[in-house]
């Protein structure tokens, strides 16, 4: 995986686009989770089962090194 980069280096293929989403900081457990660029809901319910809600997951500035990251962009 390589954060924040929507195109292969030479030599490599492309085989998913998405997101980095995490909960947010003060929910228990937290992960890092790939999210498809076209995300769907599952089983088609709406029922709220008290899950942790995701979030895009944004560089911010002295947190990673500068190219390719953009501050306050979403990483892909």
């Amino acid at each position: 995986m390589l954060p924040a980069r929507t195109s292969c280096y030479s030599g490599l293929t492309l085989q998913y686009r998405g997101f980095l989403m995490s909960s947010e900081a003060n929910q228990p457990g937290k992960n890092y989770v790939c999210v498809d660029k076209d995300p769907e809901e599952m089983n088609e319910s709406h029922e709220n089962t008290n899950g942790a809600l995701l979030y895009l997951v944004e560089a911010r500035e002295g947190s990673l090194q500068k190219y390719p990251y953009k501050p306050g962009w979403e990483l892909s």
